[in-house]
């Protein structure tokens, strides 16, 4: 997958805010339902695209899917866990308008209630029988970045406390303590993870703990443990970044998987923002520019987002982390590629 590229620093970015508009274009075309983490980046990604190509309809569609979110769940439920909780306080800061942060607050509510588990991990669908007691790797991407949002937004320090406890209690059930990589799931009725470190798993987890690193106060006692979360993670990243390509496979650890697109992406993604935030080292901001300078150009004519694997059930046996097809339109694909090149711009001075 991809070709060797030893940097970024040569992207023209011009031609990257080019296939930004392909690849959000083609993203406006995905069958979205409400909703699901793959859903939430896309959005997230979408606005992304606003900011670079200055295009009204990615605002309007991103408006019209939050929208039609908060018509559809007045009061948020298990269900809306998952939704775009930070945009909403995005479109709360471009319009002014109350309605998105007044929903921003319910939603926050609706989490900080969610039942837990001893490690303090949240269990984010307690309606449901057979995942009831089930913490995910990936509501880091979503949950605890949001409280930190909502904090900043509100200045309210409970949003905090909340955001750090959130993501420390994901950390205690999913992060392996000798490998520092995240497991897809626990199972906290059978005091069990599913033992396999999925790629876009710990890409979910990568971009989560950087996220909320952003935004948590340093002097925040739950910093030191998050910042500790991250490193270790950081460190098992870059130890299994291929040599050749600069790019992840669809199991973090095991080398006879594919390079996937996804994984590959977030780990950019958060590579380059923690080291450019100093929550890394700028080896790993270096690792990250590398992959991204390898991925930025992987699009198809029509704004597809090459190596993407399908929907991924957590599974006890790696080998079944390869049977999922690749290639097609998947929202955690065109999303982190949004993202990213997002990420990249800022860094280079060149976004908006």
């Amino acid at each position: 997958m991809g070709r060797e590229v030893t940097g970024a620093a040569d992207i023209p970015a011009a031609r990257l805010r080019e296939r930004v508009a392909r690849v959000a274009v083609r993203g406006l075309t995905y069958r979205y339902y409400h909703w699901d983490w793959g859903e939430a980046v896309a959005v997230e990604g979408l606005w992304a695209a606003w900011r670079i190509t200055g295009e009204r309809r990615f605002f309007d569609f991103v408006r019209r899917m939050v929208e039609g979110w908060m018509a559809h769940s007045p009061d948020p439920w298990y269900p809306d866990h998952v939704g775009p909780g930070r945009t909403l306080l995005d479109l709360w800061e471009e319009t002014g308008d109350l309605c998105f942060l007044g929903y921003a607050r319910r939603l926050g509510e609706h989490l900080i209630h969610l039942p837990r588990a001893a490690c303090g991990g949240y269990f984010h669908r307690p309606d449901l029988p057979d995942r009831a007691r089930m913490i995910w790797v990936d509501s880091m991407q979503t949950d605890a970045p949001f409280l930190c949002r909502l904090g900043a937004a509100t200045g309210e320090g409970r949003w905090y406390d909340a955001a750090a406890g959130h993501i420390a209690g994901h950390i205690a059930a999913l992060q392996n303590p000798a490998t520092g990589l995240f497991y897809h799931n626990y199972d906290d009725a059978r005091g069990r993870v599913n033992g396999v470190f999925w790629g876009r798993g710990n890409g979910w987890a990568a971009l989560g703990l950087v996220h909320t690193l952003e935004l948590l106060p340093k002097d925040h006692a739950g910093y030191a443990g998050i910042l500790k979360g991250l490193e270790r993670l950081a460190e098992a990243i870059l130890a299994r970044q291929d040599e050749e390509t600069g790019l992840w496979r669809t199991v973090v650890d095991r080398p006879e998987t594919y390079l996937e697109g996804s994984v590959s992406l977030m780990f950019a993604n958060a590579l380059m923002r923690g080291g450019r935030a100093g929550a890394l080292s700028a080896e790993c901001a270096r690792a990250g520019e590398r992959a991204w300078g390898a991925l930025w150009d992987q699009v198809t004519p029509d704004g597809l987002v090459k190596n993407v694997s399908h929907r991924t059930p957590p599974r006890e046996d790696p080998a079944d982390y390869t049977l999922p097809p690749v290639g097609g339109l998947y929202p955690w694909g065109q999303g982190p590629y949004l993202l990213t090149a997002a990420t990249w711009l800022e860094g280079e001075g060149q976004q908006g």
